[in-house]
């Protein structure tokens, strides 16, 4: 075989790898993925023909210097094998031949997979960035630009005939009928052009409102043309186009201004004398009127401008004339305020109830804010206490619980309602649960404040229990908290009444029922809870105080009655004898511990009471040694000693039902 054979079956072989590389390429950026040719795909390849041993470089030609063969192509064409795509596919060679880069094979034939780059994407805009832009542009364009320009106008008339008025152009006369003229002219016209521009019609009617309102305070209160009742009849005549107009062209931004304007009018129109009966009617049948309207066009923005102008203007009769000739204040005088202020605590709370309640006929209010549920109770409470606490303020307790047992009233004669929203519900419940915790401290005192609170914690609590009042279960550790504190106060004026018998009287009672209303938690809470372990050291920690401090006012009383009869000498071995019975106190109520922890099976029992030895133990040692002397040193160390022995054995006891519970922990949590 000659040199030219052997380069021409070279060259055949280097091209069919060159061609099935390139055909794994195409294959894998067509489906986009790596190409990874499997062991197994070797067995389905055509094996490549064995090439016989090629000659020496030196024996071999340059490439460049092989000459073209008779008959034979330049770029010697060979057929494509079975499988390999056509050479039309392969690119041209360029006229620099370079030395190509070939991948080597593995030794199970196949190639290593050649990783591609990741497509890189181009950043984007955000969808809505240009309509948020176009929205900007349009909100100060359209909107706050047309605002500012009635302002301007409005201003410009104010000063237009302030000008006039100083330097006499018109007369008095003339100065109203302009007003009167222009304020019809730009309600006529935003009324007219409302369907085609909204926002600048909107801008027209409410300063053609603006100005009609600024004429007739300048007419009745500058000029004197007409009288307080006249004025009070227009104030109202524009509140009700306002309205007419809001109605017609659905707007709430124009009946916003017309209750802003009813609300102005008793006060734009006063005289400086009061009429406290004509000044509470209208605001009762002014708040009426908009939360109809309101109700029906579902505005409810306007049920907040009505709520806290309304209080607004309590508040200014309260402290103008209630509060400040609080002297004076009689019967009359007190209902005259507080009826009215009913009737407009109901009206809102009536409201609330209808929007929270399902219609065919109208849409509903499927999820109103309970804010003004709150606010509306805690407002007119802080009202109907503060004029309590001077007409009679021994029926603050009865006002309290009267509205608590509205709110349940309401609760459970919409319970049984089926399209009332849920969550209403609950804040109804809540709103009375709240006025019956706030009533607890206005009506009681002194110590039964503690035995009410835990009593009412244990009824939230067995609430909580039940289907219908899952939503409550946070409230029960509300009122569980407050009794905890107080609690805790009360073992301050325990420990100071040593003129009263440890254990048994009013206080110490009152106190252990309170315990045990709360342990009575415990007992309906069964789950394992933080919160539970929490209030378990807890409720222990008070209880162990208890017997410490009522057995501290035993040897405080003899200790005073010693210091009064001048055995000073006494009073050293009473206080020895305080510090001994505190460590005996610890010692006996960690053993009951030990000893219901044993019984109930509980391992947080017996730790805490392991707790309370350690505690012991730290007292004795450090405290107890260096304060006592002779005999009740000695009584410490043994009765710790026997006590701390005897726990030891009732531990080897019952070490089977010790460790059985503990490798049964240990199994559980595996």
């Amino acid at each position: 075989m000659d040199d030219k054979t052997i380069i021409l079956e070279r060259l055949n072989v280097i091209e069919k790898r060159l061609a099935r590389l390139e055909h794994e390429f195409y294959n894998a950026k067509t489906i986009h993925e790596k190409p990874n040719i499997s062991p197994n795909s070797a067995k389905t390849t055509k094996p490549v023909p064995h090439v016989p041993p090629v000659p020496p470089a030196s024996a071999v030609p340059p490439k460049s210097h092989v000459p073209s063969a008779p008959g034979v192509p330049p770029k010697y064409h060979v057929p494509s094998a079975s499988g390999v795509p056509p050479k039309s596919h392969v690119p041209p060679v360029s006229a620099a031949p370079t030395k190509p880069h070939v991948t080597p094979m593995t030794s199970g034939g196949s190639k290593p997979s050649v990783p591609l780059a990741p497509p890189q994407k181009m950043p984007q805009k955000p969808k809505n960035f240009k309509k948020e832009v176009q929205n900007f542009e349009m909100e100060l364009g359209g909107k706050w630009i047309n605002r500012i320009g009635i302002i301007a106008l409005i201003l410009g008339s104010a000063f237009f005939l302030k000008y006039s008025f100083e330097n006499n152009l018109i007369g008095p006369q003339v100065r109203i009928l302009i007003g009167v003229i222009l304020g019809i002219a730009m309600l006529v016209f935003g009324d007219l052009q409302f369907k085609k521009y909204r926002i600048p019609a909107e801008g027209l009617m409410g300063g053609g409102i603006a100005v009609l309102c600024f004429t007739v305070y300048a007419a009745f209160s500058f000029y004197s043309f007409i009288g307080q009742n006249t004025a009070f009849i227009l104030f109202i005549f524009i509140v009700g186009v306002c309205t007419f107009l809001a109605i017609r062209n659905d707007t709430v931004t124009i009946m916003h201004l017309g209750v802003l304007t009813g609300f102005l009018a008793p006060f734009l129109v006063s005289g400086g004398e009061s009429n406290d009966v004509f000044f509470f009617t209208y605001l009762v049948i002014l708040n009426l009127g908009i939360m109809t309207i309101s109700y029906y066009k579902s505005w409810k923005s306007l049920f907040y401008v009505a709520f806290f102008a309304s209080h607004f203007c309590f508040s200014l009769w309260f402290l103008g004339t209630f509060f400040a000739f609080n002297a004076k204040a009689d019967s009359i005088q007190f209902f005259t305020g507080f009826i009215p202020m009913t009737i407009i605590f109901f009206e809102f709370l009536a409201v609330s109830i209808l929007m929270n309640i399902s219609s065919k006929n109208k849409k509903p209010y499927l999820k109103f804010d309970t804010f003004l549920i709150f606010m509306n109770a805690m407002v007119y409470y802080g009202e109907g206490y503060g004029m309590l606490s001077i007409f009679n303020d021994s029926l603050l307790g009865m006002f309290t619980i009267m509205i608590a047992i509205v709110f349940l009233g309401i609760y459970f004669g919409l319970k049984e309602y089926q399209d009332v929203n849920k969550s209403f519900l609950t804040s109804l419940l809540l709103a009375a649960l709240l006025f019956i915790t706030i009533a607890i401290p206005v009506q009681l005192k002194g110590r039964f404040l503690s035995l009410a609170w835990a009593v009412e914690g244990l009824m939230l609590s067995y609430l909580s229990t039940q289907a219908e009042f899952k939503k409550i279960n946070f409230a029960y550790i509300g009122v569980v908290g407050i009794a905890l504190i107080s609690l805790s106060v009360d073992l301050i004026h325990i420990g100071e009444e040593l003129h009263r018998t440890p254990f048994f009287n009013i206080n110490s009672i009152t106190y252990l029922l309170s315990i045990i209303a709360l342990f009575g938690v415990l007992c309906i809470k069964r789950e394992e809870s933080s919160i539970n372990l929490i209030l378990t050291v807890v409720l222990n920690l008070l209880l162990l105080v208890f017997f410490l401090t009522d057995t501290s006012n035993i040897i405080d009383r003899l200790i005073e009655s010693a210091r009064n009869a001048g055995q000073f000498d006494s009073i050293d071995n009473y206080m020895y004898m305080r510090d001994l019975l505190q460590s005996l106190v610890i010692l006996l109520y960690s053993i009951v511990l030990i000893v219901i922890g044993i019984i109930k099976n509980s391992k947080k029992i017996r730790i805490f009471s392991l707790s309370l030895f350690l505690l012991v133990i730290f007292k004795v040692f450090l405290n107890d040694l260096a304060s006592l002397e002779g005999i009740y040193r000695i009584l410490s160390f043994m009765a710790l000693g026997v006590i701390l022995i005897g726990i030891s054995f009732i531990y080897q006891k019952y070490k089977n039902l010790i460790l059985g519970e503990n490798l049964g922990e240990t199994k559980k949590d595996i």
